[in-house]
């Protein structure tokens, strides 16, 4: 019976420990979507600057030196209706009906991130972490990607 009991306490541990870090994220390292913001578009082969998908970021020196950081994002995940892929999402400093695909911000409010584990859509804020890659040679995807990337709770901010 003392082997059952033990047996039973360690399991009911291993579950509440993971539960317990998912849940307590330190918010206090998130990175601000601000510090993305430095990023100029510049326009190729299109003079009249019509066609952004044929345009290169600019990073400015600030963000350049985010690059291969872990970083700790907040925001949305953009539910493109069908393509939702449970392990490659885009995260939004802004709620779907605001983001960048909406038309509102610029392409330095969105970021992939490319997760270690499937996560189930929802409509609360997360936090994601992983490493940031900055894109400037693929105009299929986002500027920003997080690799290796995970899931980490729903963002709740600090409240005093």
């Amino acid at each position: 019976m003392h082997t059952l009991k033990t047996f039973l306490g360690a399991l009911v541990l291993s579950l509440a420990l993971p539960l317990a870090t998912l849940a307590q994220p330190d918010t206090n390292k998130i990175t601000p979507w601000s510090a993305l913001s430095n990023v100029k578009m510049k326009g190729d082969d299109d003079p009249f600057g019509s066609f952004p998908e044929v345009a290169t970021p600019v990073f400015g020196p600030s963000v350049e030196k985010m690059e291969g950081q872990t970083i700790l994002m907040s925001g949305f995940i953009v539910p493109f209706e069908g393509l939702f892929k449970p392990k490659h999402i885009i995260i939004s400093a802004l709620p779907p009906a605001a983001c960048y695909f909406c038309g509102v911000g610029g392409p330095e409010t969105v970021a992939e991130a490319i997760l270690s584990k499937p996560i189930t859509y929802t409509e609360k804020p997360v936090l994601i972490r992983g490493r940031l890659k900055l894109n400037t040679d693929d105009i299929t995807r986002l500027i920003y990607i997080l690799e290796d990337a995970e899931f980490l709770g729903y963002y709740q901010p600090n409240k005093k």
